[in-house]
């Protein structure tokens, strides 16, 4: 077997390819990170999204001012304009994280501008 990978630690290209191969016109994402030692240099949200060619609203949940990532956050993406976006912290972000359970959580969420066929 190959070695495993936790989902949070992909190279963003490899998921924007499985995303392509799928071709959906929504797609929801979380824990995106920003400034990450595994995708090093890549914000993924607009690199999804322009890869993708896809409308996209992202909003972070946590932010982090030490280790190897520094922002993480949930995103919609859609081939569809957003006519309206908004977020919800259900449980707010805390300056300082000492493990996964009090991380920050956010809800996103939009309404599609859909065109009539």
């Amino acid at each position: 077997m190959g070695d495993f990978i936790p989902e949070h630690e992909a190279k963003i290209e490899n998921i924007v390819k499985t995303i392509r191969s799928i071709n959906p016109d929504i797609i929801c994402l979380q824990e995106l990170a920003q400034e990450c030692s595994f995708n090093p240099g890549i914000d993924t949200s607009p690199y999804v999204a322009n890869n993708l060619q896809f409308n996209y609203y992202f909003h972070e949940s946590q932010r982090w001012e030490h280790g190897n990532k520094k922002t993480q956050g949930n995103g919609v993406f859609s081939r569809f304009p957003f006519k309206k976006n908004s977020f919800v912290y259900l449980q707010q972000p805390p300056h300082e994280t000492i493990n996964a359970s009090n991380e920050g959580r956010v809800y996103v969420e939009v309404e599609l501008e859909l065109s009539p066929d």
